[in-house]
């Protein structure tokens, strides 16, 4: 489902693993005389980049401007063997964007005197885990403590293609293991947080997540693409796994990532989410405004996670987004206030990063200095504070073992293991091998996830592109999640 700065990853993944012979450029133009015919051109060639250097079967760029759809496009294709291509009209899985739903209706909620944000869960859902130490606020904003499910390489597996599995059943999961930390103490993205809140929601109203959905979202806004798991009928996207091949592969299941993970729509749909969202009419200003303001901490640490959205500054700019990933499936659904300008990036591999679309597509709609881009440069090259050089000697051993093609399997756990298949290892060497020796390796960062490991980022540039490593290690020293993400620029 993904989470706003980086994942424990089971298994391996390259971006730029395959490529998709063929692909069309582009489909279903929405022209707008809103934009130049310059800055059109420029959007078309940031598309057609980024199908080619992330090799991405397809996905959809969409802009919305002072209320306008100024641009729609799709890239590559939505259906490889068949040649369907990627249009404004395809739809797609959203991943960890449904939290952003999910908060939305728990605020309705609230505002129907239905719950309280700052009451113990164990009021109003006695069988949650942990439910008298957690409060709705901790889950909304990712500072409950409660271990994330998805990262459980012993359990995720077990159900993430399960069509029986209950939110139930991952609460007793959940309430079976301590705590990371003390609840509203730190934050950690954990998507048991929105599994709970699923399920809060459903126990208060009397109603299913997919009712809560339709009733609270879909019919008074006229989103008719937006479901709970994929439609019954429409153009849905297949999903891509180009670590697996160039065939298509079986998504998770909607049952399995629920009220955290499993709404589909169109990007037509979340652009217009988004406009209607920031324009006040789904939820009053003051709701508004708290889901898209990040909490203090205890002890004063400034969060950036507020209630399904992720506040912080692109090129100098404040934003409002969050990003979702699944099998099959990687979005972006960003909003720049200052500019009254949204974009929206849905795509049909979880290993396409659209970070770098959103990025080079503001640049274009909402250009800013030269200057500005420059201080954006050196902080990209910035090292990050809290660097352990024995950690780091360790990422670029993984990573010149991978160029080479000559990977020591004893540094790796038993899931991981058995995920380095030789064709996984030959596609990751070939694009790595291809990129050349890396100039420096650059600490952006790292992340506890408790019990499940520590995640720790890098960014690696190369004569051919630059690379974004995140290498996780689980508590045992062992490696237990590799992800190479190239940089579209």
């Amino acid at each position: 489902m993904q989470w706003p700065a980086a994942r424990i990853v089971t298994g391996i993944a390259l971006a730029a693993a395959l490529a998709f012979p063929g692909a069309p450029a582009m489909a279903d133009a929405a022209p707008s005389a809103a934009l130049s015919r310059g800055q059109a051109t420029a959007l078309d060639a940031i598309g057609n980049a980024a199908l080619a250097k992330q090799h991405v079967p397809g996905f959809v760029l969409m802009i919305v401007s002072d209320g306008d759809i100024v641009y729609g496009k799709g890239f590559g294709y939505s259906d490889v063997a068949a040649h369907r291509s990627a249009t404004p009209d395809t739809i797609f899985p959203i991943g960890s964007i449904t939290k952003q739903f999910t908060a939305a209706i728990i605020e309705r909620l609230a505002s129907e005197g239905k719950l309280s944000i700052d009451a113990l869960l164990s009021i109003y859902l006695p069988r949650g885990p942990h439910a008298d130490q957690i409060t709705v606020r901790d889950l909304l904003r990712q500072t409950s403590g409660l271990p994330n499910y998805t990262a459980d390489t012993a359990y995720f597996p077990t159900i993430a293609h399960s069509a029986g599995v209950t939110p139930q059943d991952i609460m007793d999961w959940a309430g079976s293991k301590p705590l990371d930390f003390l609840p509203g103490t730190r934050f950690a993205y954990s998507n048991t947080n929105y599994i709970v809140l699923g399920a809060l929601a459903e126990a208060v109203s009397g109603k299913t997540y997919a009712q809560l959905i339709k009733q609270y979202i879909v019919t008074p806004f006229g989103l008719r693409t937006l479901t709970f798991g994929p439609p019954p009928a429409g153009p849905v996207s297949r999903a891509y796994d180009p670590s697996q091949g160039a065939g298509p592969v079986e998504p998770w299941s909607p049952q399995s990532t629920y009220a955290a993970g499993g709404i589909y729509a169109t990007a037509y749909d979340l652009i217009r989410w988004d406009a209607l969202f920031f324009a006040r009419l789904i939820i009053p200003q003051s709701l508004v405004d708290e889901m898209t303001t990040p909490d203090k901490l205890a002890g004063g640490a400034q969060s950036t996670y507020a209630f399904g959205w992720v506040v912080d500054t692109l090129d100098g700019r404040r934003q409002i987004w969050h990003n979702g990933g699944v099998v099959g499936g990687s979005a972006r659904n960003a909003w720049f206030p200052d500019s009254n300008v949204g974009v929206v990036v849905l795509g049909n591999s979880e290993t396409f990063d659209p970070a770098p679309v959103v990025r080079d597509a503001m640049r274009v709609v909402a250009p800013v200095p030269a200057a500005v881009l420059a201080a954006e440069q050196a902080a990209a090259n910035a090292v990050a504070p809290g660097e352990d050089p024995a950690i780091t000697a360790k990422a670029k051993i993984e990573y010149a073992a991978f160029q080479a093609g000559q990977v020591d399997f004893s540094h790796y756990d038993a899931t991981m293991r058995a995920a380095l298949t030789p064709a996984i290892i030959e596609n990751v060497s070939g694009q790595l091998a291809a990129d050349g020796a890396p100039s420096a390796f650059i600490f952006k960062g790292s992340h506890s996830f408790g019990a499940a490991g520590t995640v720790y980022v890098y960014r690696v540039p190369t004569p051919n592109a630059i690379v974004t490593m995140r290498i996780s290690f689980a508590k045992d020293g062992k490696i237990n999640g590799l992800y190479f993400v190239p940089e579209a620029n």
